[in-house]
């Protein structure tokens, strides 16, 4: 994976590339993930209620992406070291919290740092839903890539299976 913007966030801050993590495992908006405490994890379960539509969500800490090995266990062990497991989730010793824009730029610079370029617009924090969306309707199906996402209409959450026109159709 080298080259790509999942990598790149090692050379930055210890907590950017869980930060990552963990949108990538959960597929959640920034504003979740940002606003994510410690007691919010419990029982060997992550608890989110979504801001933008209220859904509730608990994950297991065994949910995993299969194709990248990715399990939220171990994000949040990660996580917890960097923040001595008190207070936001996305933090550490110096930071007791990160603000949207914060991890919105770390992201950025991963992105630049990757050396990828785009044709087009090049894909913020938000289109990790995106390419979860994907990996989870592979893996596990369409319904619960679009329980995990939050979306109670379907075609909502089709736009984020949408690829946009950049891959190969097979034939």
């Amino acid at each position: 994976m080298e080259g790509y913007p999942y990598k790149a966030a090692d050379k930055l801050s210890a907590w950017v590339g869980p930060c990552l993590d963990l949108a990538l495992v959960t597929e959640q908006r920034l504003g979740d993930i940002q606003a994510l405490y410690w007691e919010d994890y419990k029982l060997g379960k992550l608890y989110i209620k979504q801001e933008k539509t209220g859904m509730m969500l608990a994950f297991l800490e065994t949910t995993r992406i299969e194709c990248i090995n990715l399990c939220l266990a171990d994000v949040l062990h990660q996580l917890r070291e960097l923040s001595e497991g008190e207070g936001h989730i996305v933090a550490d010793k110096r930071h007791p919290q990160f603000a949207q824009d914060t991890i919105s730029k770390a992201f950025l610079k991963a992105r630049r740092l990757s050396g990828l370029t785009w044709q087009g617009k090049a894909p913020s924090f938000h289109e990790i839903r995106s390419l979860v969306a994907r990996l989870y309707t592979d893996e596990k199906g369409r319904d619960y890539a679009q329980k995990l996402l939050g979306h109670k209409n379907a075609a909502t959450t089709d736009k984020y299976r949408d690829v946009r026109g950049a891959e190969w159709a097979e034939i």
